[in-house]
């Protein structure tokens, strides 16, 4: 890996992060929208979960 490669990415990495939706979600009623919410922080908390547990190792 060159230095130009790592620029890139670290360029890359601070423009988007980690986490991020691959499609957006289209909702009609603000309740839809909660329970989208709640069960995309629900799937981010266990990611976290999981990297702290690995980085442990």
């Amino acid at each position: 890996m060159s230095t130009k490669d790592t620029k890139k990415t670290s360029v890359t990495a601070s423009a988007r992060p980690m986490i991020a939706p691959k499609n957006i979600v289209r909702v009609d009623t603000d309740e839809d929208r909660r329970t989208v919410i709640t069960a995309a922080r629900a799937v981010i908390k266990e990611h976290r979960d999981v990297i702290r547990a690995l980085a442990k190792r």
